[in-house]
């Protein structure tokens, strides 16, 4: 299954809620407009409140009142969508319990349940993420990104053209980025799982572990595990703080050009200082979405596995009970061993 089919059923689960996300398009519509807006406002506090002290009342309130709608905005579309992502978990948590319930012993028998567990907890808490968090801050940011394009072609074409160019630059190490943090926190999400059977493989057969005496070598494999997943986890912290300094160089590279053309164009009269203050601030909003950081590694890792968490759900929920891995078979055979 393809990354397209695979989010278009993702995201189908959320068609019972289509009211709800309309509204929280309408917040972030209204996000948009206020986050543009006070860029905006930039040009009459440096071409009339600063020079000549005219209008201070009226920008005094409009601030006030933009920062006002783009707090409403922001909450009604995240609170919006929040709900909908705890929605569209809770019947996918269902659905993914119903079907397992359904499946025969010899499924079980091949399947630990410390995997099976783990499909329904994080798998499933992830998918949401995907449809909340992630789609919304997508959609959110990027209507903002339109509302700041829209200002900047308003105020200077030429000048937008010239600070656009460096916008390949941008997009690819996205891109690439985003290909190796997949890849990666893929892998995170593998050891997680692996960390479950571990622990809930040892809990279970507590009794086979106390009488063979194997508390250190329980230990020390779960160590091994946790160091591993460890390891996984700084490996997308690295590439992911890469992003910020990366993107702050280019944008310097942009601003330069900005800066240089914008002098000659105020010099002949062609732009007043206020515009171009203005454009500059939305331009530096611009590049607010692309390199805002994250709060942790290990959130940074669920945003950033929705994807792949979703297609083993479904690979989970679809097929019925089929031959395990060595692996899979070997730890399976481990357990009956100890419940024996």
């Amino acid at each position: 299954m393809d990354q397209s089919s695979a989010l278009r059923r993702l995201f189908g689960y959320a068609l019972p809620y289509r009211g709800r996300l309309a509204w929280a398009v309408v917040g972030m519509l209204v996000y948009a407009v206020g986050t543009a807006g006070l860029a905006w406002l930039v040009k009459p506090i440096f071409d009339s409140v600063l020079p000549t002290q005219q209008r201070v009342a009226f920008v005094a309130w409009a601030i006030v009142g933009l920062y006002l709608l783009k707090g409403v905005g922001s909450y009604v579309s995240s609170y919006l969508m929040a709900d909908v992502g705890q929605r569209v978990v809770m019947d996918l948590r269902n659905a993914l319990y119903r079907h397992i319930l359904g499946q025969s012993a010899a499924f079980f028998a091949q399947r630990t349940t410390g995997l099976l567990t783990s499909r329904i907890n994080n798998d499933v808490s992830q998918v949401q993420q995907a449809v909340s968090e992630t789609a919304g801050d997508l959609a959110r940011e990027t209507l903002s990104l339109v509302g700041f394009g829209m200002l900047l072609f308003y105020y200077d074409a030429r000048l937008t053209i010239v600070c656009m160019t460096g916008a390949p630059l941008v997009v690819y190490p996205l891109i690439r980025l985003g290909q190796r943090v997949r890849r990666t926190t893929r892998r995170s999400q593998e050891a997680l799982d692996h960390i479950s059977h571990i622990s809930t493989e040892a809990f279970t057969g507590h009794r086979i572990v106390k009488a063979f005496g194997t508390e250190e070598h329980e230990t020390e494999k779960f160590g091994r595990a946790g160091y591993h997943l460890f390891r996984t986890n700084m490996k997308v912290t690295a590439a992911l703080s890469s992003l910020p300094p990366l993107m702050e160089l280019i944008g310097g590279f942009g601003m330069a050009a900005a800066l240089w053309y914008g002098s000659q164009q105020i010099a002949i009269g062609r732009l007043t200082q206020g515009q171009f203050v203005s454009f500059l601030t939305a331009l530096f909003m611009m590049y607010g979405p692309a390199k805002k950081p994250r709060p942790s590694a290990s959130s940074r890792c669920s945003t950033l596995t929705p994807r792949s968490a979703s297609r083993r759900t479904r690979r989970r929920s679809a097929r019925s009970a089929a031959p395990s891995n060595s692996g899979t078979s070997a730890s399976a055979t481990r357990k009956d061993r100890a419940g024996f």
